[in-house]
């Protein structure tokens, strides 16, 4: 077996067993996440798209709870993009939580060596992997609209699977 289909078969039956553990009663007041990412990215303009893969992207976020029900959380977080080109960023949004699903939306903004500006938004679910522990999976979407690593009247779109390790607060 390839070792990525190996990885694969790893990530689906650590979330389906989590999937089959009890739910805790009460969602967190807060989190800590170590985020991995890797899909493709279309750039282009005027009609022209080229799809290839997109940087590995890096990342960990905190989340506060900021409403009860529904429940809301408002996140911050930084992101180092690798492999195809360096990158260093922040990110921050809102995440609606709710039992093992949850849905993001936020902004990106890559501020060293060069400068992108971008909105994001992902869903996913997660499964409890051990007391205080969750593994989420995500599939996000980024839309990069502005910045100095664009062409003029251009946009770069990625579309990522993202593997999460969370850390419940209390």
């Amino acid at each position: 077996m390839k070792t990525p289909t190996l990885l694969v078969v790893t990530i689906t039956s650590a979330l389906a067993f989590g999937a089959m553990s009890p739910r805790a009663s009460a969602q967190p007041l807060w989190d800590a996440e170590l985020r991995l990412g890797y899909g493709l990215e279309i750039a282009g303009s005027q009609g022209m798209a080229a799809p290839r893969s997109a940087p590995l992207t890096l990342g960990g976020i905190a989340a506060v709870a900021i409403n009860d029900d529904p429940p809301l959380y408002g996140f911050g977080g930084f992101v180092v993009e690798t492999l195809d080109r360096s990158a260093v960023g922040a990110t921050g949004g809102i995440m609606f939580a709710s039992g093992r699903l949850r849905l993001k939306a936020g902004g990106v903004w890559l501020f060293a060596p060069y400068t992108l500006w971008g909105v994001a938004a992902s869903g996913g679910a997660c499964g409890r992997i051990g007391s205080g522990m969750r593994m989420c999976g995500d599939l996000e979407l980024t839309q990069y609209f502005a910045g100095t690593d664009l062409v003029k009247g251009s946009a770069v779109t990625q579309g990522q699977f993202v593997l999460g390790l969370v850390f419940d607060g209390t």
